[in-house]
């Protein structure tokens, strides 16, 4: 979000504290039923959520218990902090070239022409219309951790462009977390399980989600997954096995 360009704090031990061309980012991170469950249905299309890039993966990778650690790992830490503090100390505007702003300048027209139905949609018209500040912005940050000045490349802006776009394509996704009904929680948690075993016999889902559903209820999930193509039925050996599209 943007703030004040000058802000000033008095503390007991430091005295004031002085800060620059502030601006506040929060990098967080939850699950799409929490996302549902804590936050209001208009969350999306509001002025806070078209300020946030999510970030979504179907399949987290494993946790790390412990990073691994080389011979080397002490010194990339003290170079790591080295440029850390370099860039705290970064004041002033980015240097953009020419051939920058016209590429930016040309991608942004070419997207809002392509993608018409993203301002026509409620939910995601506000991130629509900040798009191309994300871009921007996210360059910014390419940039000063490559290296601590300010200037923006053609790299840093291909690189923010493809991350963004990466995203964008989980949108909908993210969509239907937020402003989806319970039915439309176990459509994408069925969904999601078929997708995760790969192929899985009818008889294994049913007691996959047997805690959860009725039978009925069940075979209508599999039946608007099947007719929206999102999921397919295979008879093999006499027993109905569904695999993801």
């Amino acid at each position: 979000m943007d703030c004040k360009k000058h802000y000033s704090y008095d503390t007991h031990i430091r005295g004031k504290e002085k800060l620059n061309n502030c601006c506040l980012n929060v990098l967080s991170a939850t699950t799409p039923h929490s996302l549902h469950d804590d936050q209001p249905t208009n969350l999306l299309g509001s002025g806070l959520s078209s300020r946030m890039i999510f970030a979504h993966v179907s399949k987290p990778e494993p946790p790390v218990g412990l990073p691994p650690k080389d011979d080397k790992w002490g010194e990339k830490n003290e170079q790591l902090l080295e440029h850390l503090n370099k860039v705290r100390l970064l004041q002033g505007q980015f240097k953009v070239p020419d051939e920058v702003f016209e590429k930016y300048d040309e991608d942004h027209k070419t997207w809002c022409n392509e993608n018409e139905e993203w301002f026509n949609d409620p939910f995601r018209t506000g991130y629509a219309s900040r798009r191309s500040q994300h871009i921007l912005r996210l360059a910014m940050v390419f940039a000063v951790s490559e290296d601590p000045k300010l200037e923006i490349s053609l790299d840093h802006y291909e690189g923010a462009k493809l991350s963004i776009e990466e995203s964008e394509r989980n949108m909908n996704k993210i969509v239907r977390y937020v402003t989806g009904t319970e039915e439309g929680r176990f459509y994408e948690a069925i969904k999601a399980y078929i997708r995760a075993k790969g192929r899985i016999s009818k008889t294994n889902l049913t007691k996959a989600f047997a805690h959860q559903m009725k039978r009925r209820e069940m075979n209508e999930h599999l039946d608007t997954l099947i007719e929206a193509g999102e999921v397919v039925a295979r008879p093999d050996g006499g027993r109905i096995f569904y695999l993801c599209k």
